[in-house]
């Protein structure tokens, strides 16, 4: 299964970035 949300990044001024977690279910 994979989970996605929106995450800030504190790093670039690219403000929202994709994130993407594979959880074994």
């Amino acid at each position: 299964m994979i989970f996605c949300y929106k995450a800030v990044s504190y790093f670039t001024y690219s403000a929202l970035r994709e994130v993407c977690t594979l959880y074994e279910v």
